[in-house]
C-alpha cells in the first residue's frame, strides 16, 4: 500500500530576470576593502602610475592606501584644519591637497614631506588641481576665486573671479590652457588662462539660484562637450553654441539632462573608453550614464551618501567615499589565462561555491585528495584492498530497536498538520475547512486540486456551512485574475454557483460575496476586452 503523502503548496518558478549587459558589467565589480574613518571621506584619487594605490582624504590628513585590501600604505603629515581633494599630480612624485583654513600643501608622495605650503586664499580650499605642464597648481575656494600658483616660485599668476563659492574645476585634456569651472551661483564657466582679463570664453547656466559640485569634458580630443553636476541633476553641453552671456547661450548649448538623482549631485567620473559617465550623489545612488544616446543605463546602490569617486585609468578598480566615514573599493574580475587552475592549491578551494567544486570534479581527475563518491566508476575502481569510509560507506538503517519503525511512524503521525490528517482519514470537508483556516493561497490551490483528483471536491463544497463558503467564495474573487490559479478556480466558481442558483432562498451575506464575484469576472472580461482591441491596433501598425 502507498504511503500517505502530506499535501505540499504549489511552487511556481519565479519569473526569470534577464539582465542587460550594463547591469551584467557593473555587477562583475567586487568590493574589496571597506574602512572606516575618522571623518566624512572628502576626496579620492587613484594613483596615475596604477590601481593599486589610492589616496584617500578624510578630517585632517591624506593617506595612501592599497587598493587591493584597504592596507595603510603612507600617511601625510595632519594639518591644522579638515583636509579636501588630495590628488595625484601626472607623473605620481607629487601630490597636493586644500585645508578648510585657505592653505594648500604640495606633498612628495614618496618621502611623506611637505614640500610647499601656498597661502594667498580667504576660505576652505575644496578642489585642487595640477595643470598638464605639472608646473602649477588650481585651487578653488569658497572666497569666489581660483588661483593659478606657480610652484618653483610660490607666486600667484593669476587669479579667477566668481560670483559665489567654487567646488569644481577640471582642465581640458585637448587644450592645456583651457579650464571649466563650476561655482555656486548655478554657472558653468570656462577660462582661457593665456588671457589676462580674467573672464569667461563661454559661460553656461546649470541653474538658477543652484549649484555646481562637479563638472568634465567629456571628449579628450575637443573642448566643447562638457558635463555638469550640481543639485539633483547631471546636463551635458555643447560649449560652441554657448557664448560668455548666461542668459544667451545655455538653452542652445544645452544637449540632454540625464535621468536626476533623489539628492544632490557631488561627483562625476568617466570610464576609461570615455563612453560612460558616472554620478554619484548624497541619495546613495551610483548612476551610469551613455554619452553616445545621452541616456541612463544603470543605477546601482552604494550605500550612504556618497561624497566622492574616481575609476581608476585601466578602468577595473572604482573607489567611493561616502559622508558617514565609508570608503569603498571596488574592483572588477580579471580572466586568469588557461593553466591558472593546475596552480590553484586545495585551501584556495576551500571557500568556493558548490557548483563551482562540482565542475572542478570533472576536471581535475588526476587529485589524489578528491574524495570517493559512491555510483561513480572512480569509486568502482579503488580496489579490494580500499579501507572503508564510514561517512561514505555505512548506511544506518535504525537504532537496533524493533519498535524503532513504529516510533517513527506514530512521530510521523503526530506531526502532521490538521488538513493532512483530516486528509488521510478522507474527511474532505473538514481538510478544506482546515486548510482555508491558513490563508495561504498556494496551500488552498493545493487542497482544491488534490480534491478534485480524489473526485471528492463537490462532496467537501457542498459540507461547507455559510461562513466557510463566504471564506471560499472571498478568495476565489481575489485570486481568480491570478494566471497562476485561474485554471484551479473557476471550475471551483463554476461548482458554487451551479450548488445555489437553485436555491430560493439565500442570507445576505452569502448572496453579496457571489455579487462580489460576479463584479470581479465581470471587471476582467472588460480587460480582456481592452486588451483584444490593444492587440489588433497593434497588428495593424505592424502589417
Amino acid at each position: 500500500m502507498e504511503a500517505f503523502q502530506p499535501l505540499r503548496s504549489i511552487e511556481h518558478i519565479p519569473p526569470v530576470e534577464r539582465k542587460g549587459p550594463e547591469e551584467r558589467f557593473w555587477e562583475t565589480f567586487d568590493e574589496k576593502a571597506r574602512i572606516r574613518l575618522t571623518g566624512a571621506v572628502q576626496g579620492v584619487h587613484f594613483s596615475p602610475l596604477g590601481s593599486n594605490q589610492v589616496a584617500v582624504t578624510a578630517e585632517s590628513r591624506v593617506t595612501i592606501l592599497k587598493s587591493s585590501t584597504g592596507d595603510l600604505i603612507k600617511s601625510f603629515p595632519r594639518t591644522d584644519t579638515v583636509a579636501y581633494a588630495g590628488r595625484y599630480r601626472t607623473d605620481g612624485k607629487l601630490l597636493v591637497a586644500g585645508t578648510e583654513s585657505g592653505l594648500v600643501h604640495l606633498y612628495n608622495a614618496h618621502s611623506r614631506s611637505i614640500l610647499r605650503t601656498f597661502s594667498g586664499h580667504k576660505s576652505s580650499v575644496r578642489s585642487v588641481y595640477f595643470t598638464i605642464d605639472k608646473l602649477r597648481v588650481v585651487s578653488a575656494s569658497d572666497d569666489m576665486t581660483v588661483r593659478i600658483t606657480d610652484i618653483p616660485s610660490e607666486q600667484c599668476l593669476l587669479s579667477l573671479h566668481h560670483a559665489d563659492r567654487v567646488r569644481a574645476q577640471t582642465p581640458c585634456p585637448a587644450s592645456p590652457h583651457l579650464w571649466l569651472t563650476g561655482c555656486y551661483d548655478g554657472a558653468v564657466r570656462l577660462f582661457d588662462l593665456r588671457l589676462p582679463s580674467q573672464k569667461p570664453v563661454r559661460m553656461v547656466w546649470h541653474a538658477q539660484h543652484g549649484q555646481v559640485d562637479d563638472v568634465c569634458f567629456l571628449d579628450s580630443e575637443s573642448s566643447t562637450f562638457v558635463a555638469s553636476g550640481g543639485g539633483s541633476s547631471v546636463r551635458c553641453w555643447e560649449l560652441l553654441h554657448s557664448s560668455s552671456d548666461v542668459e544667451a547661450g545655455s538653452q542652445r548649448a544645452l544637449l540632454a539632462e540625464l535621468e536626476p538623482h533623489r539628492k544632490a549631485v557631488m561627483s562625476l567620473a568617466l570610464d576609461a573608453t570615455r563612453r560612460r559617465l558616472l554620478s554619484v550623489s548624497l541619495d546613495g545612488a551610483l548612476k551610469v550614464h551613455d554619452l553616445s544616446v545621452l541616456s541612463t543605463l544603470h543605477t546601482r546602490s552604494i550605500g550612504a551618501g556618497c561624497l566622492c569617486m574616481d575609476l581608476s585609468a585601466d578602468g577595473r578598480s572604482l573607489a567611493t567615499g561616502h559622508v558617514d566615514g565609508q570608503l569603498r573599493i571596488e574592483r572588477r574580475g580579471v580572466s586568469k589565462p588557461s593553466g591558472i587552475e593546475n596552480e590553484t592549491n586545495v585551501d584556495e578551494r576551500s571557500g568556493e561555491p558548490d557548483w563551482a567544486s562540482l565542475a572542478r570534479g570533472h576536471l581535475d581527475r588526476g587529485d589524489a585528495l578528491r574524495p570517493y563518491r559512491p555510483g561513480t566508476r572512480r569509486y568502482f575502481l579503488r580496489g579490494m584492498y580500499a579501507k572503508p569510509d564510514s561517512d561514505i560507506d555505512d548506511v544506518i538503517l535504525g537504532d537496533g530497536d524493533s519498535t524503532s519503525g513504529t516510533s517513527r511512524r506514530r512521530r510521523r503521525q503526530h506531526d502532521q498538520k490538521p488538513y493532512d490528517h483530516h486528509l488521510r482519514r478522507f474527511a474532505y470537508d473538514k481538510a478544506l475547512s482546515a486548510v482555508l483556516e491558513t490563508n495561504q493561497s498556494g496551500l488552498i490551490v493545493s487542497m482544491l486540486v488534490e480534491l478534485d483528483r480524489r473526485k471528492g471536491l463537490q462532496n467537501a463544497l457542498s459540507s461547507l456551512n455559510e461562513q466557510q463558503m463566504i471564506t471560499l467564495i472571498e478568495f476565489i474573487a481575489k485570486h481568480i485574475a491570478d494566471s497562476r490559479y485561474i485554471q484551479v478556480l473557476v471550475p471551483v466558481s463554476h461548482l458554487i454557483v451551479d450548488m445555489h442558483h437553485t436555491k430560493d432562498s439565500l442570507s445576505g451575506s452569502l448572496l453579496a460575496a457571489l455579487q462580489r464575484l460576479a463584479a470581479r469576472v465581470q471587471q476582467q472580461v472588460h480587460h480582456l476586452g481592452d486588451m483584444e482591441k490593444m492587440a489588433a491596433a497593434i497588428e495593424l501598425f505592424l502589417s
